[in-house]
């Protein structure tokens, strides 16, 4: 990925170790990164021996609203060819736990499918959990893996969603002002902005609106430094993608200090540019954020923790199909 004003990469040299960014502040949170994961706790003037392994390190760092989250274990799954699902466990600068649950689908070996209530069209006063959507699709003859929340919507109305709603090539909402991700009629994975529709508009089989754009073309895009919705620690669910086309989808949970704290906007770019994405949009989040797979009792297992206490009505979702 290039350098952009928030990156910075820590590599070994002999005995040095060189943390390279284009600012000072990438430059400084390299720093903190690295003392926090290999040198404490350590007291002035002790003498340690660090273990680096050879592969690139690399992050993002912010003047605000990153909560510095420390890896602390991953849980890996393989739950299809080219599927995989892991559980992410986080520390943050309070050392609380944060929670993301990844899935990780590589080119060709999913197909992304817009769910909907009661696997319709007609969106319009109309609401369904993510559990129901994928039930409703499965009775539809789908081979229904995963499903997470989608777009922001109209929860005390029309239950409309604010952005970009297209299923199975069919345009069911518009785009308003709202970027969105997509996948072309070829697999291949988009997220554009309300001006890049146009140029997609014929070419999309599915697509579902979001909020901010994260990165774009390996950079921070939008993570709404120092304004509420950005730097507040919610739930969130969001969508990105790898240069390769592997699309990778993210649910945080929060708002449960023990189970987990929940994630800026800038947190959450962090988590997608250190699983290797290059582009990332944030969807809905909060008591809609939700992220099932098939498998367990009754067919499907609720892996996260949602923080209504309860699966929430919401209008659309992002379902994961076997080929």
């Amino acid at each position: 990925m290039p350098f952009n004003s928030h990156a910075y990469y820590i590599t070994s040299s002999t005995d040095r170790i060189i943390i390279d960014a284009m600012s000072a502040v990438g430059k400084l949170g390299g720093a903190r990164r690295f003392v926090t994961q290999f040198v404490n706790p350590v007291a002035p003037g002790d003498t340690v021996e660090i273990t680096v392994s050879p592969e690139l390190i690399s992050g993002l760092s912010f003047t605000s609203d990153s909560n510095n989250l420390i890896l602390s274990s991953v849980t890996e799954t393989e739950v299809a060819t080219g599927i995989t699902y892991s559980e992410h466990l986080y520390s943050d600068e309070e050392s609380k736990p944060v929670r993301a649950y990844v899935l990780t689908v590589a080119p060709g070996c999913g197909i992304f499918y817009t769910g909907t209530p009661e696997d319709g069209e007609v969106l319009l006063n109309k609401g369904g959990t993510v559990l129901e959507e994928m039930k409703a699709a499965a009775q539809n003859g789908k081979k229904v893996i995963a499903g997470v929340n989608a777009d922001f919507f109209n929860i005390s109305g029309d239950y409309l969603p604010r952005g970009l709603c297209i299923k199975e090539g069919k345009l069911l909402h518009g785009t308003g002002s709202r970027p969105w991700f997509g996948v072309t009629h070829d697999g291949t994975p988009v997220i554009g902005g309300a001006a890049d529709y146009d140029k997609y508009a014929d070419n999309l089989v599915t697509a579902v609106g979001g909020s901010n754009i994260l990165l774009s073309g390996g950079g921070v895009s939008d993570v709404d430094l120092g304004a509420s919705f950005g730097s507040t620690r919610h739930p969130r669910t969001a969508v990105g993608y790898r240069p390769d086309g592997t699309v990778v989808i993210i649910v945080v949970d929060g708002r449960q200090p023990s189970i987990s704290n929940g994630a800026s906007l800038a947190d959450l770019a962090s988590i997608f540019w250190e699983l290797g994405c290059s582009d990332a949009v944030n969807l809905d989040g909060g008591g809609s954020s939700t992220f099932i797979l098939a498998g367990g009792q009754g067919g499907y297992t609720v892996r996260n923790s949602p923080s209504d206490g309860r699966l929430r009505k919401i209008q659309n979702s992002l379902l994961v199909l076997l080929p």
